[in-house]
């Protein structure tokens, strides 16, 4: 192996044990196992019902519904959003990327914020006429 490729591969491996060590403390903060894991309790535990979707290291995305199986050392980036029922509106947060120290606070910000967002247009969608 050249020197490059060794130096390349090295890295890689490094900004693998980033993503690999912040996953980890978002899913034990959540309780749970995996991306699949954490994708269920989004919906369950969320006002709004947020879907989950993972960026993997080859840059695929997988998204709620195909978690399952995915291995945590595989995950690079995660992003939240919710469909507001009764309404044409979808919710987006910002992608989160894992390699970020920051990430397990940025991916609570992100869950707040979409979460609150799709709420508040849910309540306008659903309103009464009521204003």
């Amino acid at each position: 192996m050249k020197e490059k490729d060794w130096h390349a591969a090295l890295a890689a491996e490094e900004a693998g044990g980033i993503c690999l060590g912040n996953l980890e403390a978002i899913l034990a903060a959540h309780g749970v196992d995996d991306v699949s894991d954490l994708g269920r309790f989004l919906y369950k535990y969320t006002d709004a019902g947020l879907w989950l979707s993972v960026r993997l290291h080859d840059g695929t995305w997988k998204h709620t519904g195909n978690l399952d199986g995915i291995d945590n050392g595989n995950v690079r980036a995660l992003l939240v959003g919710s469909i507001v029922e009764g309404s044409d509106a979808e919710v987006y947060g910002r992608e989160v990327d894992l390699l970020n120290d920051d990430a397990p606070a940025e991916l609570e910000h992100e869950v707040e914020e979409v979460d609150a967002e799709a709420c508040r247009l849910w309540e306008e969608a659903n309103a009464d006429g009521e204003g």
